[in-house]
């Protein structure tokens, strides 16, 4: 194992800090970072600063953080189109 994966934790352990604690979310008891962001749109934002660098890697397939926002923006407008709103 390589050195990158400890890398590209230290932007969350940054920001969020590195309490844990538990919760609930959508009804189900899980943990949760104490200081984590409170919508995805804040989570998209935070990730621009990272934009160029590698989110999700499985094998020889990369997706940097960039590509995910975009990818996610893309979903957000076609769901527009489509008549979902927010609520």
């Amino acid at each position: 194992m390589t050195a990158e994966p400890t890398a590209y934790r230290a932007p969350v352990a940054a920001r969020w800090g590195s309490e844990v604690i538990a919760g609930t979310v959508n009804g189900h008891p899980c943990r949760l970072y104490a200081r984590r962001p409170a919508s995805l749109s804040e989570v998209l934002a935070e990730s621009r600063r990272w934009a160029d660098r590698d989110y999700l890697v499985q094998g020889a397939r990369r997706l940097t953080f960039g590509e995910h926002e975009r990818a996610a923006l893309a979903v957000a407008d076609r769901l527009a189109e489509l008549g979902v709103a927010p609520g």
